[in-house]
Order: C-alpha cells, then structure tokens, then sequence
C-alpha cells in the first residue's frame, strides 16, 4: 500500500525538524525537496531504483531516531499538532477515496501517466529514445510518483496519491500560521 511510504517521508522531516528547528510545514518542504533530489540524481547515475531503496530505508530509520520530534509535537500541540495530522490524515482519506481511480484526462495518458509507467517498468528516467520523451515536463513529479509506486503493484490511484502529496505539502504550510480559535474558520481549506 503506497500509504506506508509516508513513514519513511515522516523519517526524514522529523531529523529534519531536529536539527533545523523549524516546523513542521517547513521541514516538510525541505525533506520532501531532497527526496527530490536524491532521486534525480540517482536517476542521471542510473541508480533510480537503489536511490529509492535509499530514501526508503534510510528514511524508515530516521522515523526511529525521530520518535521524540514527534512526541514533543503531540505534546506541545497547537498548529504544529494540526500540520502533522492533516499530514497523516488527509492521505489516508484520499487513498480511501481514490485507490481505485484511472487516468482520465488527456495529460494524463498522453503525458505524466506515460512517464511513470515508463519508470515502473524501466527503472529509469524516461529520455528520447522512449515513447515518454517529452521536451516540457521536468522529472520531478514523476520521480514522486515512482517513489509511491515502485514497491507495489502498479496503481493509478498511487499516481493520483503521489501528486495529491505534492500539492499537499507545500499547502499545510498555510496552517502553521493559523491560531487555534481560527482553526475552524479556515477548515474550507481542507
């Protein structure tokens, strides 16, 4: 189930959160632009699949050494509290809605659902010589997708939770700055 790459994700924010001391919503920013990173750059070396066996599993360790990051952010509560759970909740509610969605606009088959299938199936950033080739569309989002969809059997709906996660975290930053009274003013945001 893609959900569970969410465990390494909250590894490497909450060493980031640890060391950086920023919150949440920042430090999610950040780790979430070098898992990036680290997956463009193992792709140019031909190592996609190993770079994110390392985000993986380097990551799940993280989540380990990070447990007390977590544990002062439930303690502590306040908007940090509601980033982490709108973080862990609203994927979880979106896998539940749309595990078993298909690719339905043209983009999407013609474009990006071409890229990470290509992916999926080569280990490999998708280039000229592929039917994916495509001057316009940068790598990055398909590099995300890749890192949800690898371990498991190919889903569309891991696609579509990929990109919601992309969306996702730079969003929950409009939340580290809400005070609590105003909390439900702005749950239209949701």
């Amino acid at each position: 189930m893609p959900l569970f790459i969410l465990i390494p994700i909250l590894g490497w924010i909450g060493v980031w959160i640890r060391f950086s001391k920023q919150s949440f919503a920042q430090s999610a920013i950040q780790s979430f632009s070098l898992i990036l990173l680290i997956l463009y750059f193992s792709a140019l070396l031909g190592l996609l699949y190993w770079g994110m066996i390392l985000v993986i599993s380097i990551g799940i360790l993280l989540f380990l050494i990070s447990k007390e990051e977590y544990l002062r952010i439930i303690k502590k509560g306040e908007n940090e509290l509601y980033t982490l759970c709108l973080f862990i909740v609203l994927p979880v509610l979106f896998w539940w809605i749309h595990k078993d969605s298909k690719l339905f606009f043209w983009d999407e088959y013609s474009h990006w659902g071409m890229f990470i299938k290509h992916m999926f199936y080569t280990d490999k950033l998708y280039d000229l010589g592929s039917n994916a080739a495509h001057l316009r569309y940068l790598p990055g989002t398909a590099l995300i997708q890749y890192l949800f969809t690898r371990n498991f059997e190919f889903s569309e709906g891991s696609v579509y939770l990929a990109q919601f996660m992309m969306i996702l975290v730079p969003s929950i930053t409009f939340f580290n700055y809400l005070k609590n009274q105003k909390l439900l003013n702005y749950i239209f945001l949701i």
